[in-house]
């Protein structure tokens, strides 16, 4: 039956699949919050360079942690 049938993807090639979309998301995020709170705070562009720099640090975390588990 089709559901007894196996992905030829490893579990591992998903996850390495989806880390570029996850690496956007958290820099998209990053971001965005910071562009938000400069608006409402009134200032430009610090809270966004503080944002990006917050989702790119947490970009590289995940991918460590993610690369990691199969070295």
């Amino acid at each position: 039956t089709p559901s007894e049938q196996q992905s030829p993807l490893s579990p591992g090639a998903v996850e390495f699949m989806s880390l570029g979309l996850s690496i956007a998301v958290l820099l998209v995020a990053g971001g965005g919050l910071g562009y938000a709170v400069d608006r409402w705070v009134g200032t430009s562009p610090l809270f966004l360079l503080v944002g990006l720099a917050l989702g790119i640090v947490a970009a590289v975390l995940m991918t460590v942690a993610r690369v990691r588990k199969y070295l």
